[in-house]
């Protein structure tokens, strides 16, 4: 075979293969990593679930009673390896009972939401991706200023009413809507209420998978 035919042979599988990602077909690559992630972690699943479970309740810098008490609406679905992300997306390995519009988390924040769910791979919207919006709530000196998120090149906090400004360093959590369980951590409010991640999926290799209870 020639070394352009090669060429070609290649370019045409990494087109396809960037085509598979967008649009969550059969990917070669990805179930290669799905593979290779479920042999190097499957020992330590069950050990990296507790820790992960215990740094939700008990390490987040915001722990309080709310915790606790948002912590009976939410389902654990249970936790999936971080295989491949993008600036719009990220992939997940499927676990068992996992369906469309669960949410995605990690120890320290909310990432997304399950856009497509395959029996070995899944795909999730990423909170950073752009138009992404649910509705959110900004935690300030005890009190709740509500409205939504939506990204935009960056997280910015839109309030349903206009007031006082806020406050940097307010905390900023999922209000609680239709799939999406109430109280879960976004992030901190920034300037001109930019709404920054403790932990972003760059830096996270272990998801926790959940659902509001009905």
């Amino acid at each position: 075979m020639s070394r352009t035919r090669i060429y070609l042979l290649l370019s045409i599988f990494f087109i396809y293969e960037l085509i598979a990602m967008k649009y969550n077909l059969y990917s070669i690559s990805l179930n290669l990593l799905s593979l290779i992630n479920m042999k190097n972690n499957i020992e330590n699943r069950e050990y990296e679930y507790g820790n992960i479970v215990k740094s939700i309740i008990y390490n987040n810098p915001f722990y309080n009673s709310e915790i606790i008490k948002h912590l009976y609406s939410i389902e654990i679905i249970g936790i999936s390896d971080v295989i491949s992300y993008s600036s719009e997306y990220f992939y997940i390995s499927t676990i068992n009972g996992m369906k469309t519009l669960d949410i995605v988390t990690n120890e320290s924040n909310f990432l997304g939401i399950v856009e497509n769910v395959s029996p070995k791979i899944s795909r999730i919207r990423y909170i950073n991706s752009n138009s992404f919006q649910i509705p959110a709530k900004v935690i300030y000196q005890h009190n709740e200023k509500l409205g939504f998120i939506k990204t935009s090149s960056k997280i910015y906090f839109y309030p349903l009413k206009q007031g006082n400004q806020i406050e940097i360093y307010s905390q900023v959590k999922t209000l609680g809507y239709f799939h999406i369980p109430s109280g879960i951590i976004i992030g901190l409010i920034y300037n001109n209420n930019e709404v920054k991640l403790f932990k972003d999926i760059q830096n996270t290799n272990q998801v926790i998978v959940l659902r509001r209870k009905r």
